[in-house]
């Protein structure tokens, strides 16, 4: 996994002081529109592995915490995204997430499967 750090935002807003996992510098921005943002965590395929495709094959999350939150949205969440700010993304809360992980070690578990047959199928042909 890649971590993508940006510069750290030591902005003073109007509930005080950003996240100390905020990477986003806030500048002039107006409270309402402030989403605190912590550096990107990335998975992907070596670009040059990706057949078919210009885009990457990546997964991205990062954590967001709107300054001036909706109901439901005081404790953050966090967002999975392709890379893309303009493409599909999904918000997840503490349950979410804790489903997501449970379906990651499954999916870890299959793919750690595969490259055991694959390993298993070189072995032999060696």
């Amino acid at each position: 996994m890649t971590v993508i750090t940006e510069h750290p935002s030591a902005s003073v807003l109007g509930s005080g002081k950003c996240p100390s996992w905020c990477v986003i510098e806030h500048g002039d921005d107006q409270v309402d529109d402030i989403f605190h943002r912590s550096a990107y965590m990335q998975v992907g395929i070596p670009d040059d592995q990706v057949h078919l495709s210009d885009r990457d094959l990546k997964l991205t999350a990062h954590l967001c915490l709107p300054e001036v939150a909706e109901p439901g949205d005081e404790n953050g969440f966090l967002v999975l995204d392709q890379g893309d700010l303009f493409g599909p993304y999904a918000e997840l809360d503490v349950e979410e997430c804790d489903q997501f992980i449970r379906d990651l070690k499954t999916f870890t578990a299959r793919i750690e499967q595969a490259r055991a047959w694959i390993a298993a199928k070189k072995e032999q042909q060696s």
